[in-house]
């Protein structure tokens, strides 16, 4: 006796062919939303990669803000961080337009 082959119930189908249709929905919605990094003017091609600012002011005690040195990682190298502001005063002299 011939097998007869098996079929699918379409509903069951139409079903799964819904579902498959709103999860590529809901993929090209999150890909579209996805953060994309900034462009670098200086660097065309390259993408910056900024540092989030710390919660709170800065100058104030930790608390209610935060320590620009210890911020950027240079609690301990003094100098290394007196050569970044030396760099920075010189830069927004040349720079900047008040």
């Amino acid at each position: 006796m011939p097998r007869s082959k098996p079929t699918a119930k379409p509903n069951k189908l139409s079903d799964l062919a819904a579902k498959l249709s709103h999860l590529k929905n809901d993929i090209n919605k999150l890909e579209r939303t996805r953060a994309k990094p900034k462009r670098n003017v200086h660097y065309p091609g390259r993408h910056s990669q900024l540092i989030p600012k710390p919660k709170g002011q800065a100058g104030r005690s930790p608390p209610k803000g935060y320590q620009i040195q210890e911020a950027m990682g240079l609690a301990r190298d003094r100098r290394l961080y007196n050569a970044f502001r030396v760099c920075f005063l010189m830069l927004t002299s040349l720079y900047a337009t008040i």
